[in-house]
């Protein structure tokens, strides 16, 4: 009998944790077709390690997995809109936890994420390099693998060319001077 008396004090003593899901992008919004990181975290903004991920809503049209390097992260990516629910079982202290997340709102990519060809400018005339023209670019041909652009925050033009000169992923990519200019710019005033 004493035994389960202490059973029973030993369970109701367990520690409750606060934590909270921070989506690791600039906007709340999840978009169709772009894969975007999630971290777990607790009240001191110290990271939890993450055992299991599972979505509870939305499981034929979105896919998620834990980030392969940093515990605490995940990845979420979804074909369709709708309203996205998930279920985190996570580690913390020697105590497994559950959490729930959600429902996150699911947007179709906007029509004004669509890249438009870049047109050459006239001979004599300056390119124009916009901070919008290098986000919708990162989005388009860095997102695939870099999905924080804060990671790749204040890179140069020189350091973004001898990236796409030194790695082999990269050697695929094909940009104008201009192109480089924007994307560097955007990286270059992420606030």
């Amino acid at each position: 009998m004493m035994k389960f008396i202490f059973l029973i004090l030993l369970l109701w003593q367990v520690p409750s944790f606060s934590q909270e899901v921070v989506p690791l992008f600039r906007d709340n919004s999840l978009f169709t077709y772009v894969t975007l990181p999630f971290a777990l975290k607790d009240r001191d903004q110290l990271p939890l390690q993450i055992l299991n991920l599972e979505i509870t809503s939305s499981k034929d049209n979105c896919s998620g997995m834990l980030d392969p390097y940093i515990n605490s992260n995940f990845l979420i990516k979804c074909r369709t809109e709708g309203l996205l629910n998930i279920s985190i079982n996570f580690l913390k202290n020697g105590v497994i936890s559950k959490i729930n997340y959600g429902p996150i709102p699911i947007l179709k990519i906007s029509s004004s994420a669509v890249i438009q060809p870049v047109t050459t400018p006239l001979a004599g005339t300056t390119p124009v390099v916009t901070t919008t023209a290098g986000q919708q670019l990162f989005v388009q041909y860095c997102m695939k693998c870099h999905q924080n652009p804060y990671d790749k925050a204040n890179r140069t033009v020189t350091q973004i060319n001898s990236a796409i000169a030194a790695i082999g992923q990269m050697r695929s990519i094909i940009l104008t001077p201009t192109e480089i200019s924007n994307i560097s710019s955007y990286l270059s005033n992420l606030k």
